[in-house]
């Protein structure tokens, strides 16, 4: 059985996934696509900023790997 956080603020739509931001008092966990990031956050704009972190990090790992086949 797994524990759900309660969500704190809206969810937020960025490059394609679903960034939100969960108590686990006194702080926020990021979630991105269902999937809790490893950082704690004090406000909800800061957890989403961390999830964008991620999304874009993903994005162009994904970027480069496939420069690297092409060449």
């Amino acid at each position: 059985m797994s524990l759900i956080r309660k969500q704190v603020g809206a969810a937020e739509a960025y490059r394609g996934s679903k960034l939100t931001a969960h108590y686990m008092g006194p702080d926020l966990l990021a979630y991105v696509d269902g999937v809790e990031m490893p950082s704690f956050y004090l406000s909800v704009e800061a957890a989403h900023a961390g999830g964008k972190r991620y999304v874009d990090a993903q994005l162009k790992a994904a970027a480069e790997s496939a420069a690297q086949k092409g060449a």
